[in-house]
């Protein structure tokens, strides 16, 4: 473990301090539980923007190109190439 101090308001304190009284945890005890579980919901939160976002590009590709990274010129580039002539969606 590792050993940090915080600057917290008196009334915050206060809570927790109750709070680990009445749940018969230290108070270190309880500012990792609430640390770890604030850190997994905005993990999760993350988690679930990166995937909308990819999802919005679901179905983009051409699923018959399966040599695309061997041919990424010829295929972004090339006389039939993504970007030649294509407009942006």
């Amino acid at each position: 473990m590792v050993r940090t101090s915080i600057i917290l308001p008196p009334a915050l304190h206060q809570q927790l301090v109750m709070t680990a009284e009445r749940e018969q945890k230290t108070l270190s005890d309880l500012m990792r539980e609430l640390l770890t579980t604030a850190m997994n919901a905005q993990r999760q939160h993350h988690y679930k923007q990166v995937y909308a976002a990819l999802h919005k590009y679901h179905g983009k590709g051409d699923p018959t190109l399966t040599d695309v990274s061997t041919t990424i010129n010829e295929t972004l580039y090339g006389e039939n190439g993504a970007w030649k002539g294509r407009d942006e969606e």
